[in-house]
């Protein structure tokens, strides 16, 4: 697996599957909690780049809500909405990851 696959996994595995398990309506990830978590064998950019990207918030089917940081630097937080939606939630997430193995690489999400 790609380390960005790796990243998106570990964060559904510990952050988004947990709050839909516990029926949270949004869930917010800390970049340098996630950096911590994988013992920093990422930076804090990949994990940034896998959080705001297209391919992440589709293969698991998660809206971006906000991002949070300073004014002048990158985020350093981003909140998804939980809920599926009734197509999401009819498709298999094995089958999710499978239609989206063949896309471009990740691209960060814009910051505002």
């Amino acid at each position: 697996m790609l380390p960005f696959e790796d990243i998106g996994e570990f964060i559904y595995d510990n952050y988004i599957r947990p709050a839909r398990e516990n029926g949270e309506k949004a869930v917010t990830v800390d970049v340098r909690e996630v950096c911590q978590a994988l013992n920093h064998a990422h930076t804090a950019d990949l994990v940034r780049s896998v959080l705001g990207s297209m391919k992440f918030r589709n293969i698991y089917s998660l809206p971006l809500a906000a991002t949070g940081g300073p004014p002048d630097g990158p985020p350093t937080t981003y909140t998804f909405k939980t809920a599926l939606s009734k197509a999401a939630s009819a498709t298999p997430l094995s089958c999710r990851k499978e239609n989206k193995e063949n896309e471009d690489e990740m691209t960060p999400a814009p910051t505002s």
